[in-house]
């Protein structure tokens, strides 16, 4: 099972890591989460201007200012291509609105998994919650 977490607008002021860039509460309780029930290479950072990046990639990247409500984000077809190669079939989505809207576009042909919880339909505040109180939980059974 692949999980998606969202990137976010707190970054640290130096090119990072994928895992050490986005420093903000809500992408560290997602991070947090994920590592605790997934190994870091099932696991996606969906970043509004690169897109699908793996957690434990050691590439370095710059800090930027952008989202999905903005207008330049990485282009759907880009996404729906990183997908594809990254062998994302199935996924549990974590993230606000827009970015579970991107992630399930790009891997629309195939179920997503992110319903088991449903976090998309929660305010941040209590997706950060639900997923502090259920660190370890898987919400998936292993076929």
């Amino acid at each position: 099972m692949k999980i998606i977490i969202p990137c976010g607008s707190k970054k640290t002021k130096n090119q990072s890591k994928p895992k050490d860039l986005y420093v903000g509460s809500y992408h560290k309780a997602c991070a947090r989460w994920a590592t605790s029930v997934a190994p870091d290479n099932d696991i996606f950072i969906l970043s509004a201007k690169h897109g699908f990046l793996p957690y434990e990639s050691e590439q370095l990247i710059e800090p930027y200012n952008l989202s999905f409500k903005d207008k330049n984000y990485v282009n759907q077809s880009i996404l729906n291509q990183q997908a594809h190669s990254l062998n994302i079939k199935t996924a549990i989505v974590l993230g606000g609105k827009d970015y579970a809207l991107r992630a399930r576009l790009a891997i629309r042909y195939i179920k997503t998994l992110n319903d088991f919880a449903r976090l998309d339909n929660f305010g941040l505040g209590r997706q950060m919650q639900f997923l502090n109180n259920n660190n370890g939980v898987k919400f998936w059974h292993e076929s």
